[in-house]
């Protein structure tokens, strides 16, 4: 018989929380029994498999990632406070959410249509802002690149330590996003 408390929702919940504690490569299907204390095997009833689980906390993140950065960026109109309030809502989820952050650092599976919809999503977002500076759309799928190699670089560089120099990490992240600013001003890279 089923525990009461345990349900799909419920254990992705906890996945997650989880994934945001320990780190989204230590998840295991022992790590989230362990939460409720019980065996693998009663989480199976519910999840089919670890990366089932997986593929639910990428398109969680992904969902939440769109909703945070879509309401940054569309309290401003002009380019630069819109990217600005875009990579601060990128990098404050980052930092809040390290465990479903890196769920969503791999390129979607195609085949998976809720991280499909929700990449999606996240690129509506980000191509929204980026078609403010009007450049032209054969542009747009490099500028989207290299918007996403600083924001995660940037991040995981944060996330790991990496900046040990006695300067404003702050100071650094809005300097880099004025940088990128300048480069989507350009009409050509």
């Amino acid at each position: 018989m089923p525990r009461a408390n345990l349900n799909r929702d419920v254990i992705l919940e906890a996945a997650a929380a989880l994934a945001d504690r320990i780190g989204y490569d230590q998840l295991s299907m022992a790590a989230i029994a362990h939460q409720f204390g019980v065996r693998v095997p009663s989480l199976y009833k519910h999840v089919p498999s670890l990366p089932a689980v997986r593929c639910e906390l990428a398109a969680q993140a992904l969902g939440e990632l769109a909703m945070a950065m879509r309401a940054a960026a569309s309290a401003h109109e002009d380019c630069p406070a819109a990217l600005l309030e875009l990579a601060h809502a990128y990098r404050r989820y980052a930092q809040a959410h390290p465990g479903l952050y890196s769920a969503i650092v791999r390129a979607p599976d195609p085949s998976d249509a809720a991280i499909a919809a929700r990449s999606a999503e996240v690129l509506q977002v980000v191509y929204g802002v980026l078609a403010q500076y009007g450049r032209p759309q054969e542009e747009m799928v490099h500028d989207v690149r290299t918007l996403r190699a600083a924001l995660h670089g940037f991040v995981s560089l944060e996330a790991g330590g990496g900046f040990g120099m006695p300067v404003d990490i702050d100071q650094s992240f809005v300097r880099m996003v004025g940088i990128l600013d300048a480069a989507f001003r350009q009409s050509r890279l």
